[in-house]
């Protein structure tokens, strides 16, 4: 937790929130957050394998600002070992947007994503 804490940290210094952002994951797709409030996704990636993850999506700085992503590395000192990678948004205008990320090599063109999470995203008016 002190990990995923430091990783916030580092990617919330441009964005400088008053409050830590929620992390959403495949298991939360559903992400319900006001205007103005930061929030990230992450995902559990294996660098080391070829694969990352490629997102796409109702994504504009106008509507939902993309703020930037880093890499939390894994605890396990395995080869191949799977860490998270965070992406940090804010939430700029009111409405339901749709983001998706895919999961492939990118040099494999023609080849389908071995897996494909999509969140949606409820921006409400600031409170």
């Amino acid at each position: 937790m002190k990990r995923l804490f430091a990783a916030l940290s580092l990617l919330l210094c441009a964005a400088s929130p008053s409050t830590t952002p929620n992390v959403f994951t495949e298991a939360t797709p559903s992400i319900a957050v006001h205007v103005g409030q930061t929030f990230v996704i992450g995902l559990v990636s294996s660098p080391s394998t070829g694969y990352s993850w490629r997102m796409s999506g109702e994504l504009t700085q106008a509507k939902l600002g993309f703020l930037g992503t880093s890499y939390l590395a894994p605890t396990a000192a395995r080869v191949g070992a799977s860490g998270t990678e965070l992406y940090l948004f804010t939430a700029k205008q009111a409405g339901t947007y749709t983001l998706t990320f895919s999961y492939s090599r990118p040099w494999e063109s023609g080849v389908p994503a071995v897996k494909t999470v999509t969140f949606a995203v409820a921006v409400t008016p600031a409170k």
